[in-house]
């Protein structure tokens, strides 16, 4: 299935990495600053679009804010992120057959780095897009196009590896393949050159 792919995008938080963020203790400290400094109330759920909506209602620089936020709690335990069970071998599999490898997560871009180089992946990655990185989150596909033109390719020779519906939507949209990670990991013995 995977033979005429040239690009593999991966998720990374509950695909390649289980990150350790109280997200209910950071959607509440986003609650808590955006009320009482912009009386903007929200419970930053679905979590993605309300950050967008902050963008959108409250400017550029609201938008920074909430970036600096979700970081800090991103990368507060990110010596505490633990592999999923069989991904960092999938990448080392898809490398050693000579596929180009990216990331596009909802995670900024800073935790995303920290948590690829605390798992000792870093240098496979070519192409890293973030949560700062794109204007429209997942599952909007302009991270996943952003990525595929970077690399120079086509949807059909890209596919894209996550754990949720979004990341599956996303792939569909950008005329990518969608793989969960745990199809993924079964096909990973199959991936040829």
């Amino acid at each position: 299935m995977l033979d005429s792919i040239k690009l593999v995008v991966f998720d990374l938080d509950g695909t390649l990495a289980n990150l350790p963020v109280d997200w209910e203790g950071l959607r509440a400290e986003l609650r808590r600053h955006f009320q009482s400094r912009y009386g903007f109330d929200s419970n930053f759920r679905p979590f993605d679009s309300e950050i967008e909506e902050v963008g959108q209602k409250l400017g550029d620089s609201a938008l920074r804010e909430a970036y600096q936020i979700v970081e800090r709690h991103e990368l507060e335990n990110i010596e505490e992120v633990s592999p999923v069970n069989g991904a960092l071998e999938l990448v080392q599999e898809l490398k050693d057959r000579g596929k180009s490898l990216a990331i596009l997560s909802s995670n900024t871009h800073r935790a995303i780095e920290r948590a690829l180089e605390h798992l000792g992946i870093r240098e496979h990655f070519d192409i890293i897009v973030g949560k700062e990185d794109v204007v429209k989150h997942k599952p909007d596909p302009e991270g996943l196009i952003l990525i595929k033109d970077r690399a120079g390719v086509s949807g059909d020779e890209t596919c894209y590896i996550g754990d949720r519906s979004t990341d599956m939507e996303c792939a569909a949209r950008a005329g990518a393949c969608g793989l969960s990670i745990e199809r993924a990991l079964e096909l990973g013995k199959e991936v040829s050159p």
